[in-house]
């Protein structure tokens, strides 16, 4: 099943990153720290 990506920039840093979803503001990236960091 392929599903078409959206292009998104991150609201915290910036980069351009493909979400599956429309609604996702941020990269995986940012998702990862802010998981670390309780938020």
């Amino acid at each position: 099943m392929v599903v078409a990506p959206y292009e998104r920039e991150c609201r915290l840093c910036g980069e351009v990153f493909e979400a599956e979803d429309g609604d996702v503001q941020t990269c995986p990236d940012c998702l990862d720290e802010q998981r670390e960091r309780g938020l």
